[in-house]
């Protein structure tokens, strides 16, 4: 017994409800002890929701997976995120990434589940954050980039601290592999000799011309043909 357990009067009955040192106490049943040390506190709920808390975090009991649903279970019985934030000795910001864990895609909350410990606030916080930034028409892609990394993750093939540098850097090459795929592009050449292209993609279109091929007066003639262009195209849509 390193310290007391911690508890509470329990109403107007001569019994005590355990704030903190569960194990402690169920450790003194098992040898049968009809005794154990302990300290009375008077608190109301949100006082021994926040103690349990504490209890368990400063003896590195709890992950941060577990903590931030235990700080969830006892936000209401705090007026603001702010004060359950002081009453746990958070900063607000690091209370936030605790609560990121329950934003990340439904297969990782059962991986943590069955191991909280996989990931740590801060890593969960940076997934989320690059999940936020992809829009749905990719989101596929990011979950199965996602599941890869964890997999990685669980082989101690990478580490948590980069799965979200991972994510960026997959999805870029994903995106840039795939614009390569579907563009489309035209090479204008003239007398066998190439001077320029028309390129295609979901991203637009792009006309090129080799160096030296107009001079000042063309390039003038060339925009005003291009402005007269699409000038009539958009007239066309308004009616």
């Amino acid at each position: 017994m390193l310290q007391p357990i911690a508890v509470r009067k329990n109403g107007l009955t001569d019994t005590y409800q355990i704030i903190a040192g569960e194990r402690r106490f169920k450790a003194y049943q098992q040898l049968n002890k009809k005794e154990i040390p302990g300290f009375v506190f008077v608190c109301d709920d949100g006082d021994l929701a926040v103690m349990a808390i504490v209890e368990n975090v400063n003896r590195e009991d709890l992950s941060d997976y577990e903590i931030g649903k235990a700080i969830r279970a006892v936000e209401n019985l705090f007026p603001s995120k702010t004060k359950l934030a002081e009453a746990c000795g958070f900063q607000r910001e690091d209370m936030y990434r605790y609560f990121s864990f329950e934003e990340l895609p439904s297969f990782l909350i059962e991986k943590l589940d069955e191991n909280p410990r996989l990931l740590s606030r801060n890593a969960s916080a940076d997934i989320k954050r690059v999940l936020s930034k992809i829009g749905p028409e990719n989101s596929e892609l990011a979950i199965s980039i996602l599941k890869n990394a964890i997999s990685l993750l669980e082989k101690n093939e990478l580490d948590q601290t980069k799965i979200a540098q991972h994510i960026s850097f997959s999805m870029k090459q994903s995106m840039l592999e795939l614009d390569e795929t579907i563009t489309k592009r035209d090479e204008f050449i003239i007398d066998g000799l190439k001077i320029g292209y028309i390129s295609t993609s979901p991203n637009g279109i792009i006309i090129k011309f080799s160096s030296g091929i107009l001079d000042k007066e063309k390039k003038e003639q060339l925009q005003s043909l291009i402005n007269n262009f699409l000038d009539e195209i958009i007239h066309k849509r308004k009616e």
